[in-house]
């Protein structure tokens, strides 16, 4: 579970967590920790709107309201604690199963409601506009929803994480679970003007669900069905003030619900077309910087800021809580409705839920709300929890490290690392069912991940290096925070654990090597002032050791081999361009000196043990050129440099594939990647093959074990693409976008 916060008096003061113990299917966080002022007066805040409104779920309260509440949090003495996004059940769908989540391509339809909104044109952008709307709510509304899941945005991937089909209080979904879909091709399905009356100020809840319903009829979605991953955004006009909005008070932004909910005044409203999920949307412009604008952006460019960032936070909530249903006005958590945020009393009792602790978290701070691109327009959004990063993610920073992949023997899965914003991500290809997953953020580096401070988080740079250990079976996961070395390690018993700091010292990408002379794990990097440094794990007293400076001059990050012939450990770097070797020599456990090799490099060396004829080969960057040299095992010389062209952007990768005993390059060469083999059969290179354009990143091969395709990992335009050639036929694929 993630850091859980302790939130103050204010919310007990609010009402919302009186009462008896309840769902005693959850269990109680195991650890706690006092949260910010933020936290607590959003959840005062979230508790004082929904007091008598329960159906008011997954409220945005107005800034005023939150600020309010966070100074009375501030002075508050008791604590009341909340734990990661849990699941509370699925509810009953006339027709079929339950429902806990948005499982297929989600659909959403906006009704601009009461005829205050005046007469209506349609823009050249096919936007629905309306001559009551001077502030352009309407047009941006609809662009945002266009944008949604197009241009393979990474706002919505934070999502997927969450599935129905699990046990109530379970905080994580399998793989094999019927997860949230990505929203591939925007989500707005229809657009309706309902101007057959004015709104009333005096509509409540019950008046807006009906609405809801109105809606669904008239956009024909009249099969019990078509309502199962359609939600309606009832977006009421200016100057109007339905189920007590204010506008400049301590009121709500927006909130979502559904006809079923027992919460909503009167009770549930009768559907003849099954469940019916709808978001109320007051017109927010009414509100200015109650409801977000300038949040992000300043001036004239941000006075709509806060339509998207609601609107969106209403989105994703709906997709992760269609049909949230409270059993009465009086209940203290809902009966089952989806992914909830449990509340628990001082001595752990479960006594409230709620939806979301993303709102008002600025921009730049951890979570912050952000400017994300959407299709062909730039939206703000605020975060969204993720139970895999512990944290509010937006997913708007782009991909930037190189993908790491490895080969999980545990479960037989492929995963890829990388970082995102900092922060460690994963995804993986399921060997069970051949799916690749969602995206888990798993954060930045926490400084005091129980502690009391909030902002204690360093985020990642460099490329990580990802490690199976066969010692314990662990994944390990080893990268640069700040100059520290830290580690995080996958548990085939107890999962992940939380981040390790080894210290300071280090630039760059470090590099992470299993001694098989004596099991230890080794880690070399470049040190703050260019020179090898190492740290290792003893495997006979399970202690690390302090670091060890071993000098030399770095232009690059090391690579590190161990050579079956001799079981030595070779550490070969790029100083000013020549390259040079250090070895650990196994017979008497001493280090070489240097041993300068020369050549004209541009980059860090790759190297490969050839297990044809036992040689150790090195390939590199030599002034855009493919260049090798490579020591023979026949009589222990090393040759000269050789020249195999090519156009090279970065530096080369190798790898042997067993199901030809060839040797294989890949490079990237600015606009494609391009292959050049070593031909066991006859001992011959081939020419270069175009691998088609796409990715402009170093690639990263791997032999995959499940079906012995060679796989090729590469990062473009922030994001990570693959392309795999097939065994059974020996085709490659086209590049596939892992999003």
């Amino acid at each position: 579970m993630h850091k859980p916060r302790r939130v103050r008096a204010a919310v007990l003061a609010a009402g919302l967590l009186s009462g008896s113990v309840v769902a005693t299917a959850f269990t109680s966080p195991a650890q706690a920790a006092e949260s910010d002022a933020h936290d607590a007066g959003n959840a005062a805040a979230v508790a004082a709107v929904t007091k008598d409104h329960k159906y008011r779920n997954g409220v945005v309260t107005t800034l005023s309201a939150t600020a309010k509440a966070e100074v009375k949090a501030s002075a508050a003495g008791d604590a009341v604690y909340f734990d990661d996004m849990t699941y509370f059940g699925g509810t009953p769908y006339p027709g079929s199963s339950n429902v806990g989540v948005v499982t297929d391509q989600p659909k959403v339809y906006v009704v601009f409601w009461g005829s205050q909104w005046g007469s209506e044109a349609v823009d050249g952008n096919g936007n629905h506009t309306y001559s009551g709307d001077t502030a352009g709510m309407a047009p941006r509304l609809q662009e945002f929803y266009r944008g949604i899941g197009t241009q393979n945005e990474n706002w919505s991937q934070s999502i997927q994480q969450y599935c129905q089909g699990v046990s109530a209080g379970d905080k994580s979904c399998p793989a094999n679970a019927a997860h949230i879909p990505y929203p591939t091709g925007g989500v707005l399905s229809g657009v309706w003007y309902d101007n057959s009356a004015p709104v009333s100020d005096s509509a409540d809840g019950r008046a807006i669900a009906q609405e809801a319903i109105n809606a669904a009829q008239h956009f024909g979605n009249t099969a019990t069905a078509s309502n199962k991953n359609t939600q309606y955004i009832i977006v009421s006009p200016s100057g109007s003030r339905p189920d007590g909005w204010s506008p400049a008070g301590d009121s709500f932004c927006a909130w979502h619900s559904y006809n079923g909910d027992a919460g909503l005044p009167g009770g549930p409203v009768s559907s003849s077309y099954g469940n019916v999920a709808f978001t109320f949307l007051p017109y927010l412009p009414d509100a200015g910087v109650n409801c977000g604008a300038n949040w992000v952006n300043s001036g004239s460019a941000g006075n709509l800021d806060g339509v998207s960032i609601i609107a969106g936070a209403q989105f994703q909530n709906t997709v992760t809580s269609p049909f949230p249903y409270w059993p009465s006005p009086s209940a203290q958590v809902p009966a089952s409705g989806g992914w909830f945020t449990p509340f628990y009393d001082e001595n752990l009792n479960l006594v409230g839920a709620t939806q979301g602790f993303c709102a008002w978290i600025a921009p730049g701070k951890p979570g912050g709300a952000a400017n994300v691109k959407f299709g062909a327009n730039t939206f703000p959004v605020q975060g969204t929890w993720s139970n895999a990063a512990q944290s509010c993610v937006t997913g708007s920073a782009p991909m930037t490290s190189k993908p790491q992949v490895l080969y999980n023997p545990n479960n037989r899965n492929i995963e890829i690392y990388g970082i995102n914003g900092g922060n460690l991500a994963e995804k993986y290809w399921n060997a069970g069912n051949g799916q690749w997953s969602g995206w888990n953020d798993f954060g930045a580096f926490d400084t005091d991940p129980y502690g009391n401070d909030a902002e204690t988080t360093i985020k990642l740079t460099g490329d990580p290096a990802v490690f199976y250990n066969p010692g314990n079976h662990n994944v390990e996961i080893y990268a640069n925070a700040g100059g520290h070395l830290v580690e995080k390690y996958w548990n085939a018993s107890n999962g992940w654990s939380d981040w390790a700091d080894f210290g300071a010292g280090i630039q760059g990408s470090p590099k992470v090597f299993y001694n098989q002379n004596n099991g230890n794990v080794e880690i070399y990097a470049r040190g703050t002032s260019g020179n090898l440094v190492e740290k290792y794990w003893n495997s006979r007293n399970g202690q690390w050791s302090p670091w060890v400076d071993f000098g030399g001059s770095l232009s690059a990050d090391p690579t590190v081999l161990y050579n079956p012939n001799n079981r030595n450990v070779e550490i070969y770097i790029n100083t000013n361009g020549h390259l040079a070797e250090r070895y650990w020599n196994s017979s008497n456990g001493q280090w070489s000196g240097w041993n300068d090799f020369g050549g004209t490099l541009t980059g860090e060396p790759t190297v490969l043990y050839n297990p044809n004829n036992r040689n150790i080969e090195i390939y590199g960057n030599s002034a855009g050129k493919l260049t090798e040299k490579y020591w023979n095992a026949g009589n222990g010389q090393w040759s000269d440099w050789l020249d195999f062209g090519g156009t090279l952007s970065g530096v080369p990768t190798v790898i042997y594939n067993p199901n030809n005993r060839n040797i294989e390059i890949y490079v990237a060469t600015g606009t494609s990647t391009a292959e050049k083999y070593w031909n066991s059969s006859n001992g011959q290179w081939s020419g270069w093959n175009d691998l088609g354009s796409g990715p402009a990143g170093d690639p990263t091969v791997l032999y995959n074990p499940n079906n012995r395709n060679i796989e090729i990992y590469s990062l473009a335009d922030g994001q990570y693409r693959e392309k795999y050639w097939n065994a059974g036929n020996g085709q490659w694929s086209g590049w596939n976008l892992l999003v």
